[in-house]
């Protein structure tokens, strides 16, 4: 089953009319014009057609039970942003599985491994990368760690200090390989 396929059979009528209220938003037109929920099922599921939203990504967390730290080149405010796998206001351990990715201004989201790794658990992560998501492993693990919509928050001034910090730290972006022929 492909991430798409787990999306689309998440999709309930409830997301249906939100995507018809979205006809004016770029990126949602095609969304907006299913008129049943099959039909925006298949759309989903067709690669290369819809990039992942909010709900998208919200889904794969609570599919594969991770955390998703995701900082954001896009956002205004809020660079660096939470989905939870148990929802907005589920409790942290220090056992929780976390991906790391990176959100660029074009919309994509990279992966960056941590020690050459594609997933850690929370309390592998360094304090100071941590910090940068509002979340403490101070006192044992519990608590803390964004706010109930999931994002946390940092001021824009220090974010390309702060992703700097993240890379020399412990942390890479992934290469995307290619084959030569």
């Amino acid at each position: 089953m492909s991430l798409r396929d787990i999306v689309a059979a998440a999709l309930t009528m409830e997301e249906l009319d939100f995507y018809k209220v979205l006809h004016n938003v770029p990126g949602y037109s095609e969304c907006a014009q299913c008129t049943t929920l099959e039909e925006l099922k298949s759309l989903i599921a067709t690669p290369r057609r819809i990039w992942a939203d909010q709900f998208a990504i919200e889904t794969l967390a609570k599919h594969f039970h991770i955390r998703l730290f995701i900082v954001d080149d896009g956002a205004q405010k809020d660079k660096f942003v939470i989905v939870n796998a148990g929802g907005q206001h589920s409790e942290q351990h220090a056992d929780d599985a976390v991906v790391l990715l990176h959100r660029t201004r074009r919309q994509h989201y990279n992966l960056i491994t941590v020690e050459g790794r594609m997933k850690s658990e929370l309390q592998q992560m360094k304090q100071a990368t941590l910090s940068l998501f509002g979340v403490s492993m101070d006192g044992g693990g519990g608590g803390g760690g964004g706010s109930g919509n999931g994002h946390s928050s940092s001021n824009s001034k220090g974010h390309k200090r702060s992703i700097d910090k993240i890379m020399k730290e412990d942390h890479q972006p992934r290469k995307k390989t290619t084959k030569r022929r």
